[in-house]
Parts: structure tokens; C-alpha cells; sequence
């Protein structure tokens, strides 16, 4: 039985932001692959992160595995910060920096 705490709660918001950017970076429009094209990524590199976003969801998802789901998460987020500060697209930051915070969130109130 699912048990609702602040912990799960937190994690299931992680889990639903990681399965919608899963789901966009695999189907990918024009314009966020020209954006991979542009960062300097190799084409096809769109599958590459929803795949780790997928699994980072999947590991979310799950009391046991909570913790690896948060580091996973981090890290892509990191990534992505990384990527758009080395870009100068400061006004994309916000958005991983965000979900970083969350990954972390999630992974302190699961330990």
C-alpha cells in the first residue's frame, strides 16, 4: 500500500518531471535538437538523456533504490546546468538548477 509522506511525495514530483523530459528529449522536436546541435552534442545524443532520465524515474520510483535515482538525477541535471552556463544560456539554468535541488531533496529525505 502506498503510503503518502512528505518523502514519496517529493520523489513522485522527481519521478514525473524526469518521465515528461524522458518522453520530450526521446521524441525530440526540431528545435531541441537543433539545441543538442548547437551545444556541440552528437546527433542522437537527445536518446542519451531520456534514456538516463528514464532510469533515473524508474530508480525514483522506489524506496530501495530512492537514493541511486537522486544521484543519477543530480548528475544529468548537473549536466544540463553545465551545459547552458557554458553557454552562456543563463536563462536556462534555472530549470536544472531547479531539479537539482529537487534530486536532492528527494535523496536527503530518503536516507
Amino acid at each position: 500500500m502506498f503510503e503518502f509522506t512528505l518523502a514519496n511525495g517529493v520523489a513522485w514530483v522527481a519521478v514525473f518531471v524526469f518521465m515528461a523530459g524522458a518522453i520530450a528529449n526521446w521524441v525530440a522536436p526540431p528545435g531541441m535538437r537543433a539545441a543538442y546541435e548547437h551545444w556541440g552534442y552528437p546527433a542522437g545524443f537527445h536518446y542519451v538523456t531520456s534514456v538516463a532520465e528514464f532510469l533515473a524515474a524508474l530508480l525514483l520510483s522506489f524506496p530501495a533504490t530512492r537514493i541511486a535515482g537522486a544521484a543519477l538525477g543530480g548528475l544529468v541535471m548537473a549536466a544540463a546546468l553545465g551545459t547552458v552556463v557554458y553557454n552562456r544560456e543563463f536563462t536556462h539554468a534555472v530549470g536544472p538548477a531547479i531539479i537539482g535541488a529537487l534530486c536532492a531533496w528527494a535523496g536527503w529525505l530518503a536516507l
